[in-house]
């Protein structure tokens, strides 16, 4: 694969997302997020948020960032649309859509918010574990990697936070597919050896790869 084209942003590229009017970036030296229009190659609109956007998520009609240092949320639905904002945790570092809700990772507090997409309230508070840093979709519920508590845990919309799976080492990012659960791991100091643990989301089994 060969890179076809490089797109200067104001600066502190953090995080990337696909939505239906183009390429989002979060910028986050300048508290700012910008829309890529992909034909064009180009930044079409810039827009203001609150201090270091460190995380998007996509729903079907908005974007969602994550203020790592501000401890906020912001919603925004266009270039032209003002951007209303929502409260997060403490250091809220990994954001997702889906399963009927907007779902914030704070690092800082070992939490997870759950915010309602409609009115940007925060309908519930979970504590998960150490340093919650990503995110993802499976099983009916959102899966969350703990970086300091070196876990994954799983919390249900119904029920709330489920057993956390220890891992042994920092956790490094998480996604699903194929009816399993993927987890990045750090090197431990000890081993000076790093891997990829994948959980079976059902058991809770691993296997570092």
């Amino acid at each position: 694969n060969d890179v076809v084209d490089t797109i200067p942003l104001p600066g502190g590229a953090a995080a990337i997302a696909l939505g239906p009017d183009g390429v989002w970036a979060a910028n986050s030296v300048g508290d700012t997020v910008s829309l890529i229009d992909p034909a064009k190659g180009k930044v079409v609109a810039t827009i203001p948020v609150d201090d270091q956007p460190v995380a998007l998520a996509i729903d079907e009609r908005s974007l969602w960032v994550a203020n790592a240092r501000s401890g906020t949320v912001s919603h925004v639905f266009g270039p032209t649309t003002p951007v209303l904002p929502a409260e997060a945790g403490s250091g809220p570092q990994a954001i997702a859509a889906g399963l009927g809700a907007v779902w914030v990772a704070n690092f800082l507090d070992g939490t997870v918010d759950r915010i309602d997409p409609t009115t940007g309230n925060t309908e519930e508070t979970y504590p998960v574990g150490e340093g919650p840093s990503s995110l993802a979709f499976g099983r009916g519920g959102v899966w969350v990697s703990n970086a300091l508590g070196g876990s994954v845990g799983q919390v249900d919309p119904e029920t709330g936070p489920g057993e956390s799976v220890p891992l042994g080492s920092e956790t490094a990012g998480i996604a699903t597919g194929d009816r399993m659960l993927w987890v990045g791991v750090r090197a431990a100091e000890s081993a000076r050896r790093g891997g990829t643990l994948t959980v079976d989301s059902a058991p809770g089994r691993g296997t570092t790869v």
